[in-house]
């Protein structure tokens, strides 16, 4: 596996900020791997070449051309359009024999920094056979708007509003100059125009950290001590401590007259006249070790302003149990359901998280020891390592085989997860079931419905996490359906979860579903929607766990939170699998209760439910489900004596979805305009395609168990 790296620096065993350094940790979590990084050979990147450093070739470049009209035009685009590379060095790049001859034979390209997105069409050319992944260090079309928000002159305006269409343009034409995208956090992810394309990789920050145990003792008696951590020169560092200087610390020092702010970061010396000088304020420069400053800090102090991306030296401080004062800037994209950190963007309530750490700097250690261990779990190496193999490890479409019996111990239960091409969030589900506690009792079932992508090899990254894991093929038949009927045909306990790829299970989940099928013989979770959900899930309203179907009827389990009895499942013959296009866990659930057998709601097994990320395809994915919802009436139009379909009622129905659509975007946003007039127009199409083909509700489901298949389409369907 030959992996070639284009990235504006080189792995620098001194890492002056996070990038340098999350560089560093890849190319040593590749191992084995020969891999070359191809840089711009700049005063950073020679500085880099030290003993022991990675494989690579410095590009000399020229940064403009010699004529001054051309140079002032280059300066000119550089000047409004931040995110590019280095000026010449994609001319240089072009020209380099051994640089070209590199990337003609490369398995993979990686290109590292968004400002290196406009060599993709170049590198596409010198490296054909490629897969080309492209690393988004930040997303920069989030610092363009925020730049455009707080630009005051004119001037500062057009620049900001140029930078944002260049950096928007970039991130749309991305997904079609690369084919695979990787970010540093589920913030970054949403940010992007195809959420559902990009792979999140979580920096191994806590890597090499123990996290404390309650009863660490907090920083001695010596002057209370707030840490601020960054190179200052970088402007939005510069920014946050002068406010934090001007506007904070006055604040601080009145309560705590004998605090001390520590600044650590490089200083140039055309930077040091800059920064702002007041009492109890020490600038340290570049510290080799911040081990002792962290140990020595009684808080972590990040006022930023400005930026984007995730902060490092902030997750640093959390997984070092050290407490921290953020603003939400410095805040963002950290924290799940399972840990959110505190933030204030006032200086009287920064403040007053700096006073609370310093005046209690036990009581505050304590409670930073919760956020300490979420970080050695979310940020530790083992995440790191195999978010790592899938995406850079080999490509793999091999298969376990359909058996119906296995060497060792009969696992508790068994999950089921039914996927097509959903190999950019399959590491996110896979990861949240390693981290519950029966993880190494657990069966783990991948049933692949046909997917082209990388799935195949991103589940085989995990089969250390498990007791067992094993991908099946389910792709005889298209339907989320079949494949959880082959899944859990090949499962070896006598209880099935079925959870989906692209959906993520909160911290109790597979115990809580264990439990209650303990006195049930079905069960269905809690999913909330939205990126996490409501922190508490006691907030989210507890009916949800059983949903009412279309038509007001009989109650259902979501299938992507579904635990079942084997035994039962098969009895009633598993999921129907002409429902294709969703309903299939209704028509399921139905036919369950019809026959005796129990079916409860679990409110403590939560999962958070991704919905479509477009309006184009949150209208297809609705157009599906009232589609498939017209199936289910005619299915049970007359034993469950659902409304009869009418024709005229679905025409009037969408006829009013079309008329106030540029109302109800103004009001509710395109996305709910988009599956509205999805719902209604699929509503139109199953009303003319099922009325006249009712079926009875005892007819034998069409369940074929053979080596086996699932859509990423499928999912539960209420109507809008």
């Amino acid at each position: 596996m030959k992996i070639v790296f284009v990235s504006p620096m080189l792995p620098n065993p001194k890492p002056d900020n996070a990038g340098e350094r999350y560089l560093l940790q890849l190319y040593r979590a590749l191992g084995t791997a020969e891999t070359l990084v191809i840089a711009p050979r700049t005063p950073r990147s020679i500085e880099a070449v030290q003993p022991g450093a990675a494989a690579h070739l410095l590009i000399p470049y020229d940064d403009g051309p010699p004529i001054l009209p051309l140079r002032r035009l280059r300066a000119a685009w550089g000047h409004a359009f931040s995110v590019s590379p280095h000026a010449g060095f994609a001319r240089a790049l072009r020209r380099h024999p051994e640089a070209c001859r590199a990337l003609a034979e490369a398995d993979i390209v990686d290109v590292q920094w968004e400002s290196s997105q406009l060599l993709l069409p170049l590198l596409r050319r010198l490296a054909p056979n490629a897969r080309i992944v492209l690393t988004f260090h930040d997303v920069a079309s989030q610092q363009k708007s925020r730049e455009l928000a707080a630009a005051r002159g004119l001037r500062s305006r057009i620049k900001a509003a140029a930078g944002l269409a260049q950096a928007r343009w970039l991130e749309r034409r991305a997904h079609e100059w690369a084919d695979e995208l990787v970010v540093l956090s589920e913030k970054d992810r949403s940010i992007l125009p195809r959420p559902d394309r990009a792979t999140v990789i979580y920096p191994p920050i806590a890597a090499d950290i123990v996290p404390p145990a309650p009863a660490d003792t907090a920083p001695g008696d010596h002057d209370p001590r707030v840490l601020f951590i960054g190179p200052l020169w970088r402007e939005p560092n510069r920014e946050a401590v002068q406010w934090l200087v001007d506007a904070v610390w006055p604040i601080v020092r009145r309560a705590v007259p004998n605090a001390q702010l520590h600044v650590a970061g490089s200083l140039p010396e055309s930077i040091a006249p800059l920064v702002p000088r007041a009492p109890g304020v020490t600038y340290a420069g570049f510290v080799d070790d911040l081990d002792g400053l962290y140990a020595s800090s009684a808080v972590l102090a990040a006022p930023l302003q400005q930026g984007a991306g995730v902060k490092f030296k902030v997750l640093e401080a959390i997984a070092r149990g050290v407490p921290t004062a953020l603003t939400s800037i410095a805040a963002e994209g950290i924290g799940d359901a399972a840990f959110m950190p505190r933030s204030a963007d006032s200086a009287e309530d920064f403040a007053q998280q700096l006073i609370e750490a310093l005046r209690d700097p036990h009581a505050a250690r304590a409670g930073a020891t919760r956020g300490a261990q979420w970080a050695s779990w979310r940020y530790g190496w083992p995440q790191f390592e195999r978010r790592v193999t899938a995406v850079y490890g080999p490509s793999t479409a091999e298969h376990d085989p359909l058996i119906a019996a296995e060497d060792g111990p009969v696992p508790p239960i068994t999950v089921v997860i039914p996927t097509r091409n959903g190999a950019s969030m399959l590491s996110d589900e896979l990861d949240a079931i390693a981290a519950e506690p029966e993880a190494r009792d657990l069966e783990v079932i991948v049933s692949d419905n046909g997917s082209r992508d990388r799935t195949v090899a991103v589940a085989r990254a995990y089969s250390d996490a498990f007791g067992s894991l094993r991908v099946v093929d389910s792709s005889a038949v298209a339907g989320v359906g079949h494949a959880r009927n082959v899944g859990a045909r090949a499962a070896r306990a006598d209880r099935v979860v079925f959870i989906d790829a692209d959906d993520q299970i909160r911290p109790g989940f597979i115990g809580a579903i264990r439990a209650a099928l303990d006195r049930a013989d079905a069960a269905g979770g809690l999913p909330l929607t939205g990126r996490l959900g409501p922190a508490d899930p006691t907030a989210a309203d507890a009916t949800q766990t059983l949903r009412r179907a279309p038509f007001g009827t009989l109650r259902y389990g979501m299938g992507c939170a579904l635990g079942v009895r084997t035994e039962v499942l098969f009895g009633l013959g598993g999921f129907d699998e002409s429902f294709r296009e969703g309903h299939e866990e209704v028509d399921f659930s139905w036919r369950l209760q019809l026959a005796g057998h129990t079916l409860v709601g679990e409110p403590g097994a939560v999962l958070d439910y991704r919905q479509r990320p477009t309006p184009r395809s949150s209208f297809r994915q609705y157009r599906r489900y009232a589609r498939s919802a017209e199936q289910l009436r005619s299915r049970y139009v007359h034993s469950l004596q659902l409304p009869p379909a009418s024709v005229r009622g679905a025409a009037r129905a969408f006829v009013r979805a079309v008329a106030f659509a540029a109302r109800d975007a103004r009001r509710k946003g395109t996305i709910d305009v988009a599956r509205r007039l999805g719902w209604a127009y699929g509503a139109l199409e199953g009303t003319i395609r099922y009325r006249r083909r009712p079926q009875p509700v005892d007819a034998p489901p069409s369940l074929v168990v053979a080596s086996g298949a699932a859509t990423d389409a499928a999912k539960p369907s209420p109507a809008p």
